[in-house]
C-alpha cells in the first residue's frame, strides 16, 4: 500500500472501505466512522500527513456533528466545546479518559461507549471514565515524584545521558506517561519499568536524533521482548539482566548522544502582535489539522514590555497565565507546567515569548489564545 503511516484503526477503516466498495454501497456508509479513525490516529501519535490528514479532517467534522453518542457524551463530560475540537484537544483532554479505561480497569468500557446508541448509558460510562482518569492523574503524579527522587538520589546526569528508573510497585498502566514527562523535563531518553508477574516491563520515550529501538537492538539478548518506533517503545526484562541492560544502554547513549542536551525549540516566524488579525487566524485554520508531521507553527514575539495579570492556576499551581498587550489589542497566554517562569513576569524586564496560537472557548465567547512554550529576558540590540 503506498501510504505507510496508517494506524491500526486506519488499516481497519481501509478494509471496511474496500468491502463497502465491493458491495456497491454509498461511500458515506463507511465515512461515518472516520470519527473513530481520527481519535485512534491522534491516540497513536502517527503523522498527520497524506491520507491521515484527510481521515482526521473528515473525522473531526463527524465529531463536531455529534453523530456518535458516546463521543458526544465524553466531550460534554470533559467540558469541551464540540465546535472547537482539534487534534490537540483530543490528545490532551479526551483520549486520556479513553486510555484510562484500559490503564486502570476494563478497556471494554471504551468499546461500549463508542458503540452505544443510548445517551443515558453513554453518559454513565463517560462519568465513570472521567473519575477513572482523575485516579490515573493522581497515580501518575505520585509515580513521577518517585521517579524524580530516584533521579536526584541515584543518577549522575553528568555521566549518564539516558534515564532508566524502576520500582516494583508502580502501576504498569501509567509508566508510559511518567516516561514522557521525565523525558520532557530532562530532554533525555527515558525508560521507566515496573514489576509485573516476576518480570520487569516498561515504556521508553526518546528525543529527536536518538532511535530508541535501535538502542534496544543492541540489548536484544538481554530482553524478553521489545518493540516500537524510534521515539517510543516497550520492553520486558528479567531482574537478573537489569544491571547489564543499564550498563549497555548507558554506553550506547553516551556514544550516540552529544554532550549538549538542552532542548531546542525550532521557531517558524518572528511575529509582531499587530500582525495577528482575523485574516491571519483564518490562514492558520487552513493549515489544520495539526499534529505529528504537521505541527502547529511556532512563533516568537520579542521585546514585550506590556504584560499583566500574571497568575498561577490549577490544583498544583503549575499552570502559568498572563496577558500581553500592544496599543490596540491584548492576548491571554497560558503555559502548562511552567511555574519556573513565574518570576520573570514579576521582574519588570522586557521578555521574549515563544508560543503557538490557539482558539479558546469560555463562557460562550471565542478568543485567540497563546500556548506558551518558553520565556526569556529580551536582549536589546
Amino acid at each position: 500500500y503506498p501510504f505507510k503511516g496508517l494506524c491500526g484503526a486506519g488499516v481497519a477503516f481501509k478494509l471496511c472501505e474496500a468491502i463497502n466498495h465491493k458491495l456497491g454501497y454509498d461511500k458515506e456508509h463507511v465515512m461515518q466512522y472516520t470519527d473513530l479513525v481520527a481519535i485512534a490516529t491522534t491516540a497513536d501519535v502517527v503523522p498527520i500527513i497524506d491520507e491521515n490528514r484527510l481521515l482526521v479532517k473528515e473525522g473531526l467534522k463527524n465529531i463536531k456533528a455529534g453523530k456518535n453518542k458516546g463521543i458526544k457524551s465524553l466531550i460534554q463530560v470533559s467540558k469541551l466545546d464540540s465546535h472547537n475540537i482539534n487534534v490537540g484537544k483530543l490528545g490532551y483532554w479526551f483520549i486520556p479518559k479513553i486510555n484510562a479505561a484500559g490503564r486502570l480497569g476494563d478497556a471494554a468500557r471504551a468499546v461500549k461507549l463508542f458503540t452505544t446508541n443510548n445517551p443515558q448509558f453513554a453518559n454513565e460510562i463517560s462519568i465513570d471514565l472521567e473519575n477513572e482518569n482523575e485516579k490515573r492523574k493522581l497515580i501518575t503524579m505520585q509515580h513521577e515524584n518517585d521517579a524524580q527522587r530516584i533521579i536526584n538520589d541515584s543518577i549522575d546526569l553528568k555521566k549518564n545521558k539516558i534515564i532508566i528508573v524502576y520500582n516494583d510497585n508502580w502501576h504498569f498502566g501509567v509508566v508510559g506517561i511518567v516516561a514522557s514527562r521525565i523525558k520532557d523535563s530532562y530532554n533525555r531518553p527515558t525508560i521507566v519499568l515496573t514489576q509485573e508477574d516476576n518480570i520487569y516491563k516498561g515504556s521508553c520515550r526518546s528525543i529527536h536524533g536518538y532511535d530508541i529501538v535501535s538502542a534496544l537492538d543492541q540489548c536484544s539478548d538481554l530482553l524478553e521482548n521489545y518493540g516500537g518506533h524510534p521515539m517510543a517503545a516497550g520492553l520486558s526484562i528479567t531482574k537478573e539482566n537489569l544491571n547489564s541492560f543499564y550498563d549497555r544502554m548507558n554506553a550506547h547513549s553516551n556514544e550516540h548522544l552529544s554532550d549538549e542536551l538542552n532542548p531546542i525549540i525550532n521557531i517558524d516566524y518572528e511575529l509582531n502582535l499587530s500582525e495577528i488579525n482575523t485574516r491571519f487566524i483564518k490562514f492558520l485554520d487552513y493549515l489544520e489539522p495539526f499534529g505529528p508531521g504537521n505541527p502547529k507553527p511556532v512563533f516568537v514575539t520579542k521585546n514585550i514590555n506590556q504584560f499583566s495579570n500574571a497568575q498561577l492556576l490549577g490544583k498544583d499551581r503549575e499552570t502559568l497565565k498572563f496577558t500581553v498587550h500592544n496599543d490596540s489589542q491584548s492576548f491571554d497566554v497560558i503555559g502548562f507546567r511552567m511555574i519556573e517562569n513565574y518570576e520573570k513576569l514579576l521582574s519588570n524586564k522586557d521578555i521574549d515569548i515563544v508560543y503557538n496560537i490557539d482558539k479558546n472557548y469560555w463562557n460562550g465567547q471565542h478568543s485567540t489564545q497563546f500556548i506558551l512554550k518558553d520565556i526569556v529576558y529580551s536582549e536589546k540590540e
